[in-house]
């Protein structure tokens, strides 16, 4: 077998094969000495029909028994012998195939392309600054006691006021792009409560009693977490039916106890402050890896295969189908959905290998038993069982990859300006 490789572009191959003719002729030896020992030919004994007669009979099912047996062998035999790594399925074209003759093809298949990382250091990246307002604390800590609030009926012919709770019907009287679905809506609840409620709603519901109807015309600001409605304005007759207002619970020493054995509303607030303290810096250390992350790619433009993005935007598509296994996937959807992720993963991907290359940063048996502690003591487990647990699991590679990256960020941030932003 003879074959030759030729580079089309960085990460691009077309292989170029001929498979000599001997070999070509002795599997075409092999097949038809099959055929005729299986061909059912009228006046001849299984296995006696003359040669020639299975040749006519036969030859292109004989071809192309040699073609699927002989191509892909030839295929890999050649794959194997000149050490490259496709990272793509072979397009096979240019087959010629005639008995007597060596057989020829070409296959094209995209490697890994050869990224070269120039610039990885002395970028400036902003921090902001672990701050925590308390406005914040406030609103978690009445999230806390609203968690353990109750409902009950108000007593009859007494008027809702803020922080109540209306159940209404409500009908659409203007909704000029059919924005929402039904005419009618029961049972509708809202909360007199302007952080959570839209002011439109909770202005014209308060000082209201069971039987009141109230219309309303709401204009729903730019950053509503419905786009579809952002901006729009719609109009509503509203029935109120029930009012009920919100039982909270008595701020006592009992009540305190549960969060970490505090024992007033001031430990309490202590704590949520120093839980969201926390959690600002994560989300800051986030930040950071992920500014790091975009100067390393913006630094270092290179040719991406296109068939790494297919394969990653097919197994979205599958993840998508899994998940959601009695729905219809829009598939078209999904790759354009994840597209622009795809190439950020793929393009950080291949860099962070590189940079691990060059600067010689590799994970260490310490560095995964490390990760392994940390991960035993989170989930409650003992270190052993936890390694069992994941390598059955067959994460032990993901959580090498894992500690690979925070690695070379580790090394790229190090190596940058950290700038701190003014609060």
């Amino acid at each position: 077998m003879k074959y030759d490789i030729k580079e089309e572009q960085n990460w691009h191959r077309k292989l170029t094969i001929t498979i000599p003719e001997d070999d070509v002729n002795s599997k075409f030896s092999e097949v038809y000495k099959v055929l005729r020992r299986e061909a059912k030919i009228p006046g001849f004994r299984p296995g006696k029909a003359p040669l020639d007669i299975i040749k006519s009979r036969y030859g292109k099912l004989a071809e192309k028994e040699v073609l699927e047996t002989m191509v892909p062998d030839a295929y890999s035999d050649a794959i194997k012998e000149s050490g490259v790594f496709p990272i793509s399925e072979p397009e096979f074209s240019m087959i010629k195939i005639e008995e007597g003759k060596p057989i020829e093809f070409t296959a094209e298949f995209d490697v890994k392309p050869d990224v070269k990382a120039e610039k990885y250091t002395g970028f400036t990246l902003k921090k902001e600054p672990a701050t925590v307002n308390e406005g914040d604390v406030d609103k978690a800590f009445n999230h806390i006691v609203d968690q353990h609030s109750s409902m009950k009926q108000k007593e009859e012919g007494e008027a809702s006021a803020e922080g109540d709770v209306v159940i209404v019907d409500m009908e659409k009287t203007s909704d000029p792009d059919n924005l929402v679905k039904d005419d009618k809506m029961n049972d509708f609840t809202f909360e007199l409560n302007k952080d959570v409620t839209l002011p439109e709603f909770t202005d014209k519901l308060i000082d209201t009693k069971p039987g009141d109807e109230r219309e309303i015309n709401v204009t729903y600001p730019e950053d509503y977490y419905d786009k579809n409605m952002a901006g729009k304005s719609l109009g509503f007759r509203v029935k109120v039916k029930e009012i009920k207002e919100i039982v909270r619970p008595e701020l006592n020493e009992e009540f305190f106890k549960q969060y970490d054995g505090a024992s007033s509303e001031t430990e309490l607030k202590e704590k949520i402050r120093a839980d969201l303290l926390e959690r600002k810096k994560q989300e800051i250390e986030g930040d950071i890896k992920e500014q790091a992350i975009k100067s390393v790619i913006s630094a270092n433009e290179f040719e991406m295969p296109q068939s790494l993005l297919e394969n990653y935007l097919d197994a979205m598509v599958e993840d998508m189908k899994k998940q959601y296994p009695d729905q219809e996937i829009d598939e078209q959807d999904v790759r354009e959905k994840y597209k622009p992720t795809g190439i950020r993963f793929i393009r950080w991907n291949l860099l962070y290998h590189e940079i691990a290359e060059k600067e010689k940063i590799a994970v260490t048996k310490e560095d995964t038993d490390n990760w392994l502690q940390k991960f035993a003591d989170r989930a409650n487990m003992d270190v052993e069982k936890a390694r069992e647990f994941l390598a059955a699991q067959k994460k032990i590679q993901d959580i090498k990859e894992t500690i690979l990256e925070e690695k070379v960020l580790n090394y790229i941030i190090e190596n940058s300006e950290i700038k701190e932003m003014d609060q």
